[in-house]
């Protein structure tokens, strides 16, 4: 019996031995702690790193909430090892981007375009952008429901609704579709009536609108109303039932992207990974998916010996990874390479994931 006892306290001994002789290293991520989503996405990151520490003998990772405050960057920036933080980042986050110096940032939120300006080289993107979403609903628009003529309004409220705006039209102009009619509107406009007589007149087909969902609605309901004869088509955020609600018949058949499909459970690869995941933790916001994969090229990295910011940033720049949201890599740019995008049409008062058939989605990807 003692020596079974000495056996067990030897095994022990060396088992704790090896995780001691382990380089410890931190894997942060940017968040809300009050907010359900925010902690959410942070249990995906520590699902991550929880399996990488039960495989990995050379490297343990401790997984580090940083509150998005004033004083987040000093905290990012005075984190001993830090590989890099995952975050929803969002124009608010502007200055902590500019502050933290090379740590390499990984944002899982199709919001604030400009998060890759100013060349940095520290700064990557998991999914679409806004500006990407713009781009692809009109190639879904020209090449699976074969419009032909599209009219182009967004608010004036900040640039990013220009930038989704110019994307959109671009995107026409490449694969060449009529388009002519672009034109801003004022942030606190009501009244669109001399606008959609204008598009009427022209006979366009879709009106494109980036904006914010509540003027979305007041154009959609009035373009109904003044028997325009277009579809409308719009960011994510019509998608609320407030959008549709306020709307009324000009919701009917409307257009728009998304990151994500209508259950979680469309990620197929992340389905496995989901169960895991609930299995100790709540929540499936849509982020999960590209929080987890996230952390997994972080830990990548890590696991090929990259631990400074710059090896980090650079092994990301070449990485080519099979995650939960599909085949992962990235351009110069440090925005995403053919990211997954999701189209939906509104039906009645709900909104409808549209899968494309495969002659569709051939079609789909001719698009320039």
């Amino acid at each position: 019996m003692k020596k079974i006892f000495v056996l067990a306290a030897m095994i022990l001994l060396v088992v704790i031995s090896s995780v001691e002789a382990r380089d410890n290293y931190t894997l942060g991520f940017l968040g809300n702690s009050t907010n359900a989503a925010s902690v959410s996405m942070f249990d995906a990151v520590k699902l991550a790193v929880d399996e990488f520490n039960l495989t990995n003998t050379s490297y343990s990772v401790n997984a580090v909430f940083f509150d998005d405050t004033i004083t987040a960057s000093d905290a990012i920036k005075n984190q001993g090892n830090l590989l890099g933080v995952v975050g929803s980042f969002d124009s608010s986050d502007r200055a902590i981007l500019e502050n933290i110096g090379d740590v390499p940032a990984l944002s899982v939120s199709d919001e604030f375009p400009g998060l890759n300006a100013g060349g940095k080289n520290n700064v990557f993107r998991m999914c679409a952008s806004d500006i990407q979403e713009a781009s692809d609903t009109c190639r879904f628009l020209i090449k699976v429901l074969s419009v032909d003529k599209l009219g182009i309004v967004y608010s004036g409220e900040n640039s990013e609704y220009e930038d989704m705006a110019q994307a959109f039209k671009a995107t026409a102009d490449r694969n060449r579709v009529w388009a002519q009619y672009y034109k801003a509107v004022d942030p606190d406009r009501k009244d669109f009536t001399s606008v959609l007589q204008r598009l009427r007149d022209l006979k366009v087909h879709n009106i494109y609108f980036a904006g914010p969902a509540s003027q979305a609605a007041q154009l959609a309901r009035q373009s109904s109303e003044l028997n325009v004869g277009a579809e409308f088509s719009s960011t994510y955020r019509i998608g609320a039932s407030s959008f549709i609600k306020s709307a009324k018949a000009g919701s009917r058949g409307a257009v728009y992207a998304s990151i994500a499909p209508s259950s979680i459970y469309g990620f197929k690869k992340f389905r496995d990974v989901f169960e895991r995941y609930s299995k100790l933790y709540k929540g499936d916001d849509m982020h999960l998916p590209y929080s987890y994969d996230a952390a997994q090229l972080l830990l990548s990295a890590l696991a090929m010996g990259k631990t400074g910011h710059a090896d980090v940033a650079a092994f990301l720049h070449s990485a080519e990874y099979s995650g939960a949201t599909g085949e992962v890599s990235f351009k110069q740019s440090g925005d995403r390479q053919g990211p997954p995008v999701y189209f939906y049409i509104i039906i009645g008062k709900s909104p409808l994931q549209r899968n494309m058939t495969e002659s569709e989605e051939g079609e789909f990807l001719s698009a320039k």
